[in-house]
């Protein structure tokens, strides 16, 4: 059953469903920008993507070069940025942030939080040598920026696509499914593809002798930019997302609610879980450990990020033409698996290993990654299409978490290797150290496996409550937790079971 495209317009005493009205009738923004074709909303998400992806793509690349550029301060800063991260994310704050300045203005206020961390790691990337303490305030302070708007941004950016793919969907005549796959794949092609250039411009600037520090004050440039161009973006029309009679705590733990209330919610909890595990995996172990081992040089990492880039971005167009989510779902839960599975099958890593297992390992994750970044977020506005931002919360949420638990792990799965029960599976790192890798790899391919039943029970879920829809009942529209529908699937199936059909 595909669904139409609606919007819910509100006044100060209720709130009202609608179906879409004509562009030519609505107002975008206070310019009144109109249009009457699908091809002007898509290209307007387009230069939506390349504006804001920039931003992130910044941010990113400072966060994977923290610990070599800043050391110790350097990893305690990233620890600081996830657990700030999943904090603000758990409070409800951001949801909180868009009913009061709308999805764009969130998007902003999150790209200039990532300018401050930027620009903060570029000050403690030059005082790091020089002044230690003034290089942890720097660092740690932009750590809280960062966090607190990878936590706006990502959120936002979900309401925002939501709103984008229902005027696209409206206008092109397509199922809202469609529109949401289409959109998906634009922001995550984007996004992907200009991650890759800044990595690569970032390993050709060091090579021709460019200090890190001007790399860094370069990033800076390119966010403050992307920021002013963002501005630009379309206001589309706002639908109601949720009740707005909720007092502002109810709105700001609405993410939590819906997480507490919505089977659907928790039955996703396992994708988001295999992207934090299996990027704690790749790079902790194959790009920290793995790759100095086997090449005995670091610089290569520069070039495998960049194929990881991509592959992910090819993907992505793939996904784009895909109306169905649950093949790319599907595939993306066995990508993630097969990043850990190379190490079980020949765990001496500096014997065994060369090009080809690498090469594997960060290409099949790039897959995974065109999935979370495109089918997953599409999922979540087709799921939740009236809690677009208490939905997307929630994937910054358990991604958030599950990053930071995967990469305490990552530390502290200690072992020994003339005891351990795993034998070979004890990795020697480079510090003396050693880590029980295989038991970390058992718990990402099990977070893969959760993935794929979880996701099996959520289109369950929805084939069921779409065959409940189609006997032309509205009550299960005032029914929002699955507890709730579940009852008033037995009570259908009864009174039909009776040959009673009192429904209105």
């Amino acid at each position: 059953m595909t669904a139409r495209c609606s919007l819910q317009v509100e006044d100060e005493r209720n709130t009202t469903e609608l179906e879409w009205l004509p562009l030519e009738t609505l107002s975008i923004d206070s310019e009144d920008h109109r249009w009457s074709k699908s091809e002007h909303v898509y290209y307007q998400f387009v230069r939506f993507s390349i504006y804001c992806a920039a931003v992130p793509a910044c941010a990113l690349a400072c966060l994977a070069l923290a610990t070599a550029q800043l050391g110790t301060i350097g990893s305690r800063q990233s620890g600081i940025l996830y657990a700030t991260y999943t904090l603000f994310s758990f409070i409800g704050a951001t949801t909180f942030l868009i009913q009061r300045i709308g999805s764009r203005g969130a998007i902003v206020l999150g790209q200039i939080l990532f300018g401050g961390y930027i620009a903060l790691f570029w000050m403690a990337s030059m005082l790091v040598h020089t002044s230690k303490g003034s290089a942890e305030i720097s660092a740690w302070l932009g750590a809280c920026l960062g966090g607190i708007g990878a936590s706006v941004f990502w959120t936002a950016q979900g309401v925002y696509f939501a709103e984008a793919a229902q005027v696209h969907c409206e206008q092109s005549g397509r199922t809202i499914e469609e529109s949401t796959s289409l959109l998906a794949g634009v922001f995550a092609f984007s996004f992907l593809v200009e991650e890759t250039l800044v990595d690569v411009l970032a390993t050709i600037l060091v090579k021709v002798g460019v200090p890190w520090a001007l790399v860094f004050l370069l990033y800076t440039i390119l966010t403050i930019i992307a920021i002013c161009c963002a501005t630009t973006v379309p206001i589309y029309p706002r639908h109601a997302l949720e009740n707005r009679q909720n007092t502002g705590c109810s709105k700001a733990l609405g993410a939590v609610n819906l997480l507490i209330t919505d089977s659907r919610t928790k039955y996703m909890i396992g994708f988001n879980a295999a992207f934090g595990f299996a990027g704690a995996y790749l790079n902790s172990f194959i790009s920290g450990q793995v790759i100095p081992k086997v090449f005995h040089d670091t610089s290569f990492v520069g070039v495998l990020v960049a194929i990881h880039g991509v592959t992910a971005a090819l993907v992505s167009l793939c996904y784009s033409r895909m109306t169905s989510k649950a093949p790319a779902l599907f595939l993306g839960s066995l990508a993630f698996a097969f990043v850990a599975v190379p190490f079980f099958v020949e765990p001496d890593v500096e014997k065994n290993w060369g090009w080809g297992h690498v090469l594997f390992i960060y290409s099949i994750h790039g897959v995974g990654r065109a999935t979370f970044e495109g089918p997953l977020k599409a999922v979540f506005a087709d799921l939740f299409p009236r809690e677009t931002d208490a939905a997307f919360t929630n994937i910054t949420l358990q991604n958030g978490l599950a990053g930071s638990v995967a990469y305490i792990l990552m530390s502290r799965l200690a072992c020994v290797p003339s005891t351990t029960s795993v034998g070979s599976f004890c990795v020697a790192y480079q510090d003396g150290t050693y880590h029980d890798i295989g038991r970390f790899g058992c718990i990402v391919i099990g977070t893969c496996v959760a993935s794929i039943v979880g996701f099996a029970r959520v289109l369950s879920l929805s084939q069921r409550d779409s065959h409940t829809m189609a006997k032309g009942t509205d009550r299960l529209a005032y029914r929002n937790d699955l507890d709730s529908q579940d009852e008033l699937v037995h009570e259908l199936q009864e009174e039909e079971d009776n040959g009673v059909h009192a429904l209105d």
